[in-house]
């Protein structure tokens, strides 16, 4: 649990959680026409798991909510930790109690397998919950038909005000706003409602634009106990954007089904009849569901979806897959569409550092030094772009700001032992290097 560089005499805190509690979520990974996938996704807390703590007059939930995906050998490459904390009067608690809890939120993604592992920490209870699954997202535009998991939604509703079909919610498609539903549990007087996406090659399309494509829903008892119901739609291939991706929106009457678990297969096919991509969903009619409606809260995070934010994550995950080109294009489209988006200009300078472009370093560093979001630790490369210009006193000026604000780790001190050598300030390097555990500058 420790970092390889810690001392004794560092104070190291972590949190052990004895076990996770199950926990029901949805994840739809949306791509446009460009071939930019957003990972919309969205979780629900029941109301029995959800305390809520009181102080003074008003009642709260705080959560801890962790998003990480990672690759097949279990490398984290995308971590997003987020606190949550709601107040409700003694009003809205009374009805906050009864009701299930469903936050969304979305992040960029590349293409890939990936596992997700949602954790969702309760800190009033200090109860963790969890949810896992893969997801595969194809590269772009898609070589072969292939659909993505199905979506069911409780409501939607149209998108009043033109600036809000740029507003920053998740499940929000070609002017609706979705909800999901993810307590599956319906009447028969109900629909079951269904957001879905399926690839097809944009080439195949091109060689017969006029041709069609079955969607067939057919709808299987548990058991085989009754007859499937079936409904079926003709969809142009030309509906596919240019990255071959086609999302749709279904409602599927249960009226004539009997009570109990059932599963919805959807089923793309060519004009032959040939199944060329499927999915499923389950879920349970009960005539007797009095489904309490759920109360939906958004990520303070979250943006239009061409914002820079989203760029900055594919680019992050392209660095931990050393696909570093790619990054950078990802943060110049990032920095492009978000000026002051710190993050993104800090870690588009370190690249242009690394190749030896240090005047364009320092430009999207001043940027950034800027705006309030910019961390003190950023001066250290500030630092090192500054030695490279040959500033030495911007520089040291640079690494006396850091230190007037930070606690360095130990690489840290390393790294500014190194940098004050390099600036003529040999005592004060030796400070640096007894700080790190060292006593003699590397030969």
């Amino acid at each position: 649990f420790l970092p390889a560089d810690s001392k004794l005499r560092e104070k190291v805190k972590t949190r052990y959680t004895f076990g996770f509690v199950p926990m029901q979520a949805a994840f739809l990974p949306f791509t446009d026409s460009e071939g930019r996938t957003l990972l919309h996704y969205g979780f629900y807390i029941a109301p029995k798991d959800l305390s809520i703590a009181r102080y003074k007059d008003e009642y709260y939930a705080a959560l801890q909510i962790t998003l990480n995906i990672s690759d097949d050998k279990d490398q984290v490459l995308h971590r997003s930790s987020q606190d949550f904390v709601q107040y409700f009067s003694e009003a809205e608690f009374k009805t906050v109690q009864h009701q299930p809890m469903v936050f969304l939120d979305k992040v960029g993604i590349v293409p890939g397998h990936f596992k997700l592992d949602l954790l969702v920490y309760n800190k009033i209870t200090s109860q963790t919950h969890q949810f896992s699954k893969t997801v595969d997202i194809p590269e772009f535009p898609v070589a072969a038909p292939a659909m993505g998991p199905l979506i069911a939604v409780e409501s939607y509703k149209p998108v009043e005000r033109a600036y809000d079909a740029l507003s920053n919610l998740a499940f929000s498609f070609f002017g609706y706003s979705f909800t999901p539903l993810l307590e599956k549990t319906l009447s028969p007087a109900e629909k079951l409602n269904v957001l879905l996406q399926y690839y097809y090659p944009p080439d195949a399309v091109r060689e017969d634009p006029a041709e069609t494509l079955t969607v067939e829903y057919r709808i299987l008892p548990a058991g085989g106990t009754a007859e499937a119901k079936v409904v079926t739609d003709t969809v142009a291939k030309s509906t596919a954007n240019a990255a071959g991706c086609v999302l749709s929106f279904k409602q599927l009457p249960l009226t004539g089904l009997f009570g109990g678990r059932h599963t919805l297969v959807v089923s793309v096919k060519e004009p032959s009849g040939r199944t060329i991509a499927s999915a499923n969903l389950n879920f349970i009619i009960d005539a007797a569901n009095r489904r309490p409606p759920q109360r939906v809260y958004a990520s303070a995070t979250l943006a239009a979806d061409d914002a820079g934010i989203y760029d900055y994550h594919r680019a992050m995950i392209y660095l931990k897959q050393q696909h570093t080109e790619t990054a950078a294009a990802a943060l110049n489209r990032a920095v492009l569409k978000s000026p002051d988006f710190v993050p993104a200009l800090v870690e588009l300078a370190r690249l242009e550092f690394e190749a030896g472009r240090s005047a364009r370093a320092l430009e999207l560093l001043e940027r950034a030094r800027a705006q309030k979001e910019y961390r003190p630790e950023t001066n250290v490369l500030m630092a090192r772009v500054l030695l490279t210009l040959e500033r030495p006193a911007d520089a040291g000026a640079a690494l006396e700001a850091f230190l007037r604000v930070a606690v360095p780790s130990q690489r840290q001190y390393r790294e500014l032992a190194e940098m004050y050598d390099r600036l003529g300030q040999s005592e004060r390097a030796a400070t640096m290097r007894r700080q790190a555990g060292e006593t003699e500058p590397p030969k």
